[in-house]
């Protein structure tokens, strides 16, 4: 049900700030992410739905909650938590790893998982 308009959406969100933020989620990224639908190790996977990522309805529940990042930024740090759901091991390898550290420090230019890894179209490892 989230494709249905978040596929079709062409606007912003516009943050406290003054950052934007595309509303648009091409599902194509997820099908084509690692997140899609392929066979590991003998295993097959299907294709990850919105709600197997964003599973608090609370937040990502219709009608949205508003969101409190003041930033564009702020997001991106804030939603590192939506990884951890699935990585925990290798979240908490990472976080007392420099990118947590600085960022832990104030410094909010370290990398996050979404900066390298991508959101929607997530990146495989191998493909870096």
């Amino acid at each position: 049900k989230c494709q249905t308009c978040h596929s079709l959406l062409a606007r912003q969100l516009t943050l406290p700030s003054g950052d934007t933020v595309d509303l648009h989620v091409n599902p194509e990224d997820i099908v084509n992410s690692v997140h899609g639908e392929q066979v590991i190790e003998g295993t097959q996977y299907t294709t990850l739905r919105c709600t197997d990522c964003h599973q608090d309805q609370g937040r990502w529940g219709f009608p949205h909650q508003p969101i409190d990042a003041e930033t564009r930024r702020d997001l991106t740090i804030g939603m590192q938590q939506i990884c951890q759901e699935c990585h925990s091991d290798i979240y908490e390898r990472n976080a007392d790893g420099v990118h947590a550290q600085h960022i832990s420090e104030g410094n909010l230019e370290a990398a996050t998982c979404a900066d390298c890894h991508g959101s929607h179209d997530i990146v495989r490892v191998d493909e870096m």
